[in-house]
């Protein structure tokens, strides 16, 4: 299992980071949205910010919008982007030959500790990310665990404990959701083989069974290999 909390010091700012493991948002074909909350303390202050890492072929412009996060569908909270990072590259097309220009964005924004407090008690959680001129709404029940988790971990250890736990089941139960997505077009093209090749064989049987056995087995070993170099 990997490492929720990684800590580092800077000897030479007198800074500590407490950063929690990145949290796995949404995830869309070559789209994905990650967030995390960081701690970082010195001997003047003492703040948290929630970064978000957004992968995609096209610009979102972070920096230009704000983040929402709804409590309980009663209350708001606005927080403001700061700009971390932002470069464009290029990446390879899963088992396509073909390579896919990239952005990258990151940006931060800082929470207090009483608003994370409130993002942790909350019965339901929404998020809403704008930026240039879109909005990315998404369900915060993830992240609301994952807020639990650090806060133990970070802040204090008598709250929401067992919210370790309780992160990883959901994000577990995430996870095979989102497989699910390959496996369903896996079975579909297997179920699409058998009933086309035999109307294209149907004067050779012999031969069809051949084709549609490497067909099926082709396409299935395709769109797994494909899901297991895009995770």
């Amino acid at each position: 299992m990997a490492q929720f909390i990684k800590k580092t010091f800077n000897k030479f700012e007198g800074k500590t980071t407490i950063e929690g493991m990145p949290c796995l948002m949404d995830k869309k074909w070559k789209i994905k949205w990650y967030f995390n909350l960081r701690r970082i303390t010195t001997s003047e202050f003492d703040d948290i910010v929630i970064d978000i890492h957004h992968f995609s072929p096209d610009w979102f412009f972070l920096r230009n919008g704000n983040l929402i996060l709804n409590i309980d569908n009663a209350k708001n909270i606005h927080l403001d982007p700061h700009e971390s990072y932002s470069d464009v590259g290029s990446q390879q097309g899963g088992l396509d030959s073909a390579a896919t220009v990239m952005t990258e964005e990151s940006c931060f924004y800082d929470i207090d500790k009483e608003e994370l407090k409130e993002i942790c008690d909350a019965k339901h959680l929404d998020i809403q990310v704008t930026g240039d001129s879109e909005q990315k709404q998404m369900d915060g029940e993830l992240f609301r665990l994952y807020s639990q988790a650090f806060y133990n971990a970070v802040i204090d250890n008598s709250c929401y404990r067992g919210s370790l736990e309780a992160y990883r089941r959901c994000e577990k139960k995430l996870d095979w959701v989102r497989n699910w997505v390959w496996l369903k077009f896996a079975i579909g093209s297997v179920l699409l083989a058998f009933l086309i090749i035999p109307l294209l064989y149907e004067d050779d049987m012999s031969t069809a069974s051949v084709v549609l056995l490497w067909s099926g087995v082709s396409v299935a070993v395709y769109f797994i290999a494909r899901y297991l170099y895009r995770r």
